[in-house]
């Protein structure tokens, strides 16, 4: 499965990658690619994975996320 995410408060490639970093601990997730220009994480996942926990994993992280589309 693949999730769209819309995710705000990224400025830089270490913000990217700090996101892309506690995306893909999240359990189920299998592939995490973020584009800082679209503000995108496109997330694919095991059918189980939480998209509540994708979203709490972001925010710890001290972004925003929600389901893009």
């Amino acid at each position: 499965m693949k999730t769209k995410l819309k995710i705000t408060g990224m400025s830089c490639s270490g913000c990217s990658d700090a996101v892309e970093r506690v995306l893909s601990r999240v359990d189920g997730v299998q592939e995490v690619e973020i584009s800082l220009d679209t503000g995108e994480a496109q997330v694919t996942h095991e059918d189980g994975a939480s998209l509540e926990n994708m979203v709490g994993a972001v925010a710890k992280a001290g972004y925003s996320a929600e389901a893009d589309g």
